[in-house]
């Protein structure tokens, strides 16, 4: 309820008049309030945070949250993501730059988002909020709970080159997933799929296939590749979360998700795209990736948890 009260203030509709507007609307309309509701919700007294950072930010605050639990600091964190950019005003501006996969000519729209495409045109939104509870290996296990996953790498890194571009090259994008290798100590032959950010843009999508190359080498050498934002739409700040979520059903069931309307593909994308007919397999480790506006990247490692 908290939660959906922040939303509300946000939505561009339900500010009409500024006398209409208690004073209560400047604690709960602030972007950085959602992380002190949930405190408030769940009594928890622990540091909290609220990350604004594009696409990445979902990914990026379960990767502090890792950090935080390996060092000792915390033995718990409540972390995620959640967005609900569903409104005319947002869909206008998205559309104005480009980045929606709507038809320029009025034409019928056939609304599909296409991930290393050779047509893509851009992404659709979604709307969405997932979030994980984090703790010690061997404090999950003395509670007796479902362990569903464990992370075992983050990485961050930022392309400082431009505001909406990525660096056409991916080489930060690559330096992230190799620093992402590293903090998990191991080698890139040992990752069995990689969930992409695969926005369906044309500059995105080129520079991170670039940069997946450039980890793991060509087509033939590298582990299943995808995008699912085809499926779920682009939840934003929420992206990072949701992928994570079906990285993890991925793991637990051993299915490789479909790259939706990725083939064929672009050449300037040599990936080892996931199609209809490569969709089982043994997976061990996942490596997601996101990056966002400002050039931010970030990468994730998650692995099926064994004793």
């Amino acid at each position: 309820a908290a939660l959906g009260h922040i939303l509300n203030a946000h939505h561009p509709q339900s500010t009409t008049k500024l006398e209409s507007q208690t004073p209560n609307w400047l604690i709960t309309g602030s972007t950085g309030n959602a992380s002190g509701c949930m405190a408030q919700l769940l009594g928890w007294h622990g540091p909290t945070t609220t990350l604004s950072q594009g696409s990445v930010s979902s990914s990026v605050a379960i990767g502090y949250a890792y950090q935080h639990l390996r060092s000792g600091k915390l033995d718990g964190v409540l972390c995620g993501g959640y967005e609900a950019p569903l409104f005319p005003e947002v869909l206008r501006i998205f559309r104005r730059a480009r980045l929606l996969a709507i038809p320029e000519d009025g034409a019928p729209p056939a609304l599909e988002c296409r991930p290393f495409h050779y047509r893509r045109r851009g992404f659709l939104l979604g709307e969405g909020a997932v979030y994980f509870f984090l703790e010690p290996y061997q404090q999950a296990k003395a509670r007796g709970v479902p362990i569903l996953a464990e992370v075992i790498g983050f990485a961050a890194s930022s392309d400082a080159y431009h505001f909406t571009s990525p660096e056409p090259q991916g080489k930060w994008l690559a330096r992230c997933i190799q620093d992402c290798l590293r903090d998990a100590r191991i080698l890139p032959k040992h990752v069995d799929y990689v969930n992409a950010h695969g926005t369906g843009t044309q500059r995105n999508d080129i520079a991170e296939a670039q940069a997946i190359q450039q980890i793991f080498g060509p087509p033939e050498n590298q582990p299943w590749i995808g995008s699912t934002k085809a499926i779920t739409g682009h939840l934003l700040g929420a992206c990072g979360a949701m992928e994570m979520a079906i990285a993890i059903l991925a793991l637990k069931y051993n299915f490789v998700p479909v790259s939706l309307h990725s083939i064929p593909s672009d050449p300037a994308c040599e990936l080892n795209l996931v199609d209809k007919t490569r969709r089982n397999g043994h997976l061990q480790t996942i490596l997601t990736l996101n990056s966002s506006f400002g050039g931010r990247n970030a990468a994730l490692l998650l692995r099926r948890c064994s004793e």
